[in-house]
């Protein structure tokens, strides 16, 4: 097996810190996909090349762990490999890893795929390309495994019709604006949790950043795993709606599924998948979930979507 390459180095920045004090998720996330796109480039798929020939590098699945939470100041590398190369997808494995003192951040595995630029049809990789990735794996360590996660299920099964019936509605509806696609009228990949997240939110399921409870401990909650799944990328003008329902509860942790629905089609367009750790924000700690706030999710469960 090859071994993990460092194929990015960064420091947190200040803008990158979040209401809990650390680097907030998302920057994990752009930090992996920066080190996607550059190990892609080595296979010959840079931005030049895949214009050339009227594709798109997407990255449709995405899935993270997170370990250690980073601070200000910290420096990191992203070590990368190929974990399985296919015609038509390539799985990437990244861990970010602390310079500092070694220690593990966060790994990732990335599906890593070419789409027609105008039709967004799966498109097959250069001659020669899957061959070559494959000739140079790495092993799937088993720390960077998925806990919660399944990897071998997507739960994509889900019918606009039953999110409707059973009050699943956790934003309300929207059109899709042109700010948000890119020059061929289509949502921009890179910005897929933005259909999670977009639009009004529904009653009493408003975010909310964080908590205290009753004895005046302040919490958050922090995401421990997640994976987004992207089926079909909706173009300028389409009605989407999010839905979402809490599918497994614990003494410190719950996972949450969104789906994401093209209305007037009816058709999913992506799933995001999350774990999320009640936070102590002064102790820096994880705590059980208070009961005011596991009653809350407890009306929204339903164990049987999970």
């Amino acid at each position: 097996m090859t071994e993990l390459r460092r194929l990015y180095e960064c420091t947190v920045s200040p803008e990158e810190i979040d209401h809990l004090g650390h680097m907030n998720v998302r920057f994990y996330g752009t930090k992996a996909m920066r080190a996607t796109h550059a190990l892609a480039a080595e296979y010959g798929l840079t931005a030049e090349a895949c214009r050339e020939r009227g594709v798109a590098l997407c990255v449709p699945d995405t899935f993270t762990r997170h370990y250690r939470e980073q601070l200000e100041g910290s420096r990191l590398g992203v070590l990368s490999g190929v974990l399985s190369a296919q015609e038509t997808e390539l799985r990437i494995h990244h861990e970010l890893v602390n310079l500092d003192n070694e220690e593990v951040a966060a790994t990732f595995v990335h599906g890593v795929r070419l789409q027609d630029c105008t039709t967004r049809q799966l498109q097959p990789f250069p001659t020669g390309l899957a061959e070559s990735a494959q000739a140079s794996v790495v092993a799937w360590p088993d720390h960077a495994r998925p806990r919660t996660v399944d990897l071998d299920h997507i739960p994509g099964d889900l019918a606009l019709a039953t999110a409707v019936e059973r009050g699943l509605a956790s934003r309300q509806p929207r059109i899709v604006r042109q700010d948000e696609c890119d020059s061929d009228g289509f949502f921009v990949g890179s910005r897929f949790q933005e259909l999670v997240w977009g639009g009004e939110p529904i009653g009493s399921r408003k975010h909310v950043a964080l908590h205290e409870t009753a004895d005046g401990v302040k919490f958050g909650w922090a995401t421990m795993e997640s994976r987004l799944s992207q089926f079909e990328s909706p173009r300028v003008g389409t009605r989407v709606q999010s839905f979402s329902a809490e599918v497994h509860i614990a003494r410190k942790v719950s996972l949450r599924h969104h789906w994401v629905f093209d209305l007037d089609q009816a058709r999913l367009l992506c799933v995001s998948s999350s774990v999320n750790l009640a936070f102590d924000i002064g102790a820096r700690r994880a705590i059980e979930i208070p009961a005011s706030i596991r009653a809350d999710l407890e009306s929204q469960y339903h164990p049987d979507l999970r």
